[in-house]
């Protein structure tokens, strides 16, 4: 049912997907296009606002050897646009309109907290929706006291180093997230499919100049969307046939169970919740803005049970209200992926509707949330499991290094005889016998000789004495 629900959703999304893409200048504006809410006699009771969206248009972060292009991009690769910073600027003039009477007109750091990755783009598409947000017709009356000729409020954007952003960058500061994350990303089937297609991956291989696999095609197929969004000159061999399975490559994408959404989006929840939990308990803090990537976006509707399996455009939003009505607190989902269209209602899986009280929000949800231990088991404790595992087997190890002690004496036992024999011969057992054989012979002799010796002069000492018999001790002789 839920697999149902997501593919309706995902039709229903479609259609929205194309107006934000980079193939334009936005010339509108948000008054012009007059957003209005669905249920307009709720808006009074939203209490606080938190928006995650994804930067502007950006340029292309990669190239290929024969590609014709890639001096193109005043900037760089990987830079916001123009055309970027317009969309971030429109969707900071829509939440003005939707939450205009949250905040106040001039910047009040207690009241609106922004967030970014630690990427120029991201920072630059923050800055846009502050300016967006923060703009005012009348500056006369709520201009920034001291600033009347400027056209903008100047406001802090918060950020970390990407190895240390657990909550909106997790794959580059997490081994373990990233790996999880690169499974996800090409386990689609359609990838796979079109991956098969021999003829079609030699070729491509031939007129790019690069070996074509599973992530240099997903590369090559943004490389060209960026490009034909800025209307540059494509070879020939782009044939509109390739560019639009390349583009369906680029755009569809695998479902992601919620089990490994907890990893890779569980932080970002946890953070929502806990910001939910200290507004309830009296924070001043009305408004959270979170500038990120498309990865964040899609796996966090995935955690939520609202995933589209399409890529999240340029500066699309989820928005999660907390509304208050008659002392109970009840969440809301938008996802806004269109300038031309309102944005839709997402039910997260295991509410009633859409709105959802928040302690059944909160139950269903607690379990799915990444936890700061259950990180750091995964992503900092991870390299010592292995010890901590042969820990177990601690007395079969004892063993072992017994054996290898044992094994080691008996080799150097014979190490040392090896040294002696090739020291003073192969035969040394052979002389050692034979000097102790003639020491023995040598004592033989001289014992036979003493006791000729003495019987001489016994002999003599009778014929001395008359004969007598007597017997002198050899050890009395002198």
């Amino acid at each position: 049912m839920v697999w149902i629900t997501s593919m309706l959703l995902a039709t229903v999304l479609w259609s929205g997907f194309f107006d934000q893409t980079c193939s334009k200048e936005i010339e509108e504006t948000h008054h012009e296009l007059n957003f209005s809410r669905k249920i307009q006699s709720e808006s009074s009771t939203v209490v606080l606002v938190q928006v995650i969206h994804r930067h502007g248009d950006r340029s292309q972060t990669s190239t290929y050897p024969n590609d014709p292009n890639k001096n193109s991009w005043p900037q760089g690769f990987g830079q916001l646009t123009t055309m970027g910073m317009n969309q971030g600027f429109e969707l900071g003039q829509f939440l003005q309109s939707w939450y205009g009477e949250l905040i106040d007109k001039v910047f009040n750091h207690t009241q609106v907290s922004i967030r970014s990755t630690d990427y120029a783009r991201t920072l630059m598409t923050a800055e846009c929706v502050a300016a967006g947000l923060f703009s005012q017709a009348d500056r006369q009356n709520h201009s920034v006291q001291g600033l009347p000729s400027i056209n903008w409020q100047p406001v802090p954007i918060y950020s970390v180093p990407k190895s240390m952003d657990r909550l909106l960058r997790p794959s580059s500061s997490c081994e373990y997230i990233n790996d999880l994350r690169s499974e996800v990303e090409v386990s689609f089937d359609s990838q796979q499919e079109l991956l098969f297609q021999k003829e079609l991956m030699l070729n491509l291989s031939r007129f790019t100049g690069m070996d074509i696999n599973a992530t240099s095609l997903h590369y090559l197929a943004d490389i060209v969307f960026c490009q034909n969004s800025h209307n540059m000159t494509q070879p020939k061999w782009l044939t509109p046939d390739i560019q639009t399975q390349l583009y369906s490559y680029k755009q569809n994408k695998a479902s992601v169970t919620a089990a490994d959404a907890k990893y890779l989006s569980g932080t970002l929840l946890e953070t929502l919740i806990n910001n939910i939990q200290a507004k309830m308990k009296g924070s001043q803090n009305k408004m959270y803005l979170y500038s990120a990537h498309e990865s964040p976006l899609r796996f966090l509707m995935a955690l939520l049970g609202v995933d589209t399996r399409l890529e999240v455009p340029y500066a699309a939003a989820v928005i999660v209200e907390l509304h208050q009505i008659e002392g109970k607190h009840l969440i809301r989902l938008f996802y806004r992926n269109s300038t031309t269209q309102a944005p839709h209602v997402l039910v997260a899986a295991g509410c009633p509707n859409e709105m959802c009280p928040f302690h059944i929000f909160n139950e269903v949800y607690q379990k799915r949330m990444l936890t700061d231990k259950e990180w750091d088991d995964i992503c900092i404790e991870a390299p010592y499991k292995s010890f901590v595992l042969a820990e177990s087997l601690f007395p079969l190890l004892v063993g072992v290094l017994v054996a290898f002690i044992g094994l080691d004496v008996f080799l150097g036992f014979k190490l040392f005889n090896l040294h002696n024999v090739l020291r003073h011969g192969p035969h040394l057992e052979q002389y050692a016998l034979l000097e102790a054989e003639q020491d023995h012979n040598e004592s033989d002799v001289e014992f036979e000789l003493e006791e000729m010796h003495t019987k001489v002069k016994n002999e003599d000492l009778k014929q001395n004495n008359g004969g007598g018999s007597h017997v002198i001790d050899s050890d009395e002789s002198i």
